[in-house]
């Protein structure tokens, strides 16, 4: 199971206890949460420590604008982030 959460929803307790139940997430984090580089991966993305879980961090910049709802997105290279913006942005 994959959970897309926004925001609001990056705790460190609530990605634990999502993790305890056997789901993987995508979660938009704050712009204030600056995760150490752990290690930098060949997508671009890298690996950090959120609390007591070791997760890869996939950087995005996404872009809204509302008068006409359309949405502009700059990505990184990673491909499966790459689907997930496709997918949603076709809903």
């Amino acid at each position: 199971m994959l959970l897309l959460a926004d925001r609001a929803f990056d705790g460190n307790e609530l990605l634990t206890a999502i993790t305890r139940q056997g789901t993987q997430f995508l979660v938009r984090c704050t712009s204030t949460r600056r995760p150490p580089v752990l290690a930098l991966l060949a997508d671009g993305s890298y690996l950090t420590r959120i609390g007591s879980l070791s997760l890869r961090v996939i950087e995005a910049e996404v872009q809204a604008r509302t008068v006409d709802q359309h949405i502009r997105r700059r990505l990184p290279p990673p491909d499966p982030f790459r689907r997930l913006c496709g997918v949603t942005s076709r809903r």
